[in-house]
């Protein structure tokens, strides 16, 4: 959901969070949310804008043959569904800082009901910390 639709939902919109309000100089940003409250109006969902032969040229790329030599990935796992948190609210914002040369990863799980403003307030306080003590 993007800050647009948060806004139409009749939740007040921040502009940003996390990275991109925490750093002088941020590089590649990926953020994301859930739980915050309904999903988007009717109409309104995301719409997959990938390319399905870009996607499957990447897929067969060296690089990605070597990352899965690296990482195959697990099988089936042995923990059980109900052990996941689904029900709190979460946010993450990840990326890299200035020229490339710093990567910030943060993963939050925020206690039930926690509004958007204070997830994302929280979020970058913490981001700006991160940043700081990380030189």
């Amino acid at each position: 959901m993007n800050f647009a639709r948060k806004a139409a939902a009749g939740v007040a919109a921040v502009t940003a969070f996390g990275i991109p309000s925490a750093v002088a100089e941020p590089g590649a940003v990926k953020q994301g949310w859930s739980g915050f409250g309904g999903a988007p109006a009717q109409g309104e969902e995301c719409q997959d804008s990938s390319d399905p032969g870009l996607t499957a040229k990447v897929l067969a790329s060296p690089e990605v043959a070597q990352a899965r030599q690296i990482a195959p990935g697990e099988g089936p796992t042995t923990r059980a569904a109900d052990d996941i948190d689904l029900k709190r609210p979460a946010m993450h914002t990840t990326g890299t800082v200035g020229d490339d040369e710093k990567i910030i990863v943060l993963l939050t799980l925020e206690p039930e009901k926690t509004p958007w403003e204070t997830a994302a307030k929280r979020t970058t306080a913490i981001t700006k910390m991160l940043d700081r003590v990380t030189g």
